[in-house]
């Protein structure tokens, strides 16, 4: 049964890893990548180290296009139809309509949408706080350190592990966070302009 194979292969794979071997020399092929999700929930489990690699482009998974859109506007707060798209990204928890509300209002004031935001709800007003904190943090701190504060503070990477698909949009992240690495590491001033 489907089952016992998973089973087979985690104890295969413990054992290999008891013998010594690293898990960088391991690998378990699939004809698709939607097959990997139970094996990857029963690694998870059992704490064993793993990376699914697949032929998709990071940059194409919705997931990763807010977290762009966050770095672009960070990097341009200028950017008032940025601060729109953020304003919808659901792991932000903006309620849609009231996002909607406070770009009509900054229309009609002929005001910026980020001084509309004062108007907002809590939510909304600690977004804009926050907002503000991560364009110091960006400016004041590695690439990867700056990225691993803006996976965590706004709930972004507890959003992603509460999709049905989190196993598809982690692989993204932990990708995309690769690269990150692999760019601070050759050049330890990078910044966000650079990044995006």
């Amino acid at each position: 049964s489907p089952s016992e194979e998973r089973h087979f292969i985690l104890r295969q794979v413990k054992n290999f890893l008891q013998a010594g071997t690293s898990p960088a020399e391991i690998a378990i092929l699939f004809r698709n990548n939607r097959d990997t999700d139970e094996l990857v929930e029963l690694f998870l489990r059992s704490q064993i180290p793993f990376r699914v690699f697949s032929g998709k482009n990071i940059l194409e998974d919705k997931s990763i296009q807010k977290l762009l859109g966050l770095l672009r506007w960070l990097n341009d707060p200028s950017d008032e139809r940025t601060l729109f798209f953020i304003l919808h990204a659901d792991f932000l928890e903006i309620p849609h309509l009231e996002a909607l509300q406070l770009t009509r209002s900054a229309s009609s004031q002929r005001i910026k949408l980020w001084d509309a935001l004062e108007q907002g709800s809590e939510r909304v007003k600690w977004l804009r706080s926050k907002l503000a904190e991560w364009k110091s943090t960006a400016m004041n701190k590695t690439m990867v350190e700056f990225f691993e504060v803006l996976i965590n503070e706004p709930g972004y990477l507890n959003f992603i592990l509460a999709q049905p698909d989190k196993i598809e949009h982690l692989n993204s992240l932990n990708s995309f966070f690769d690269q990150i690495k692999q760019w601070n590491k050759s050049k330890s001033t990078l910044t966000l302009g650079e990044l995006v």
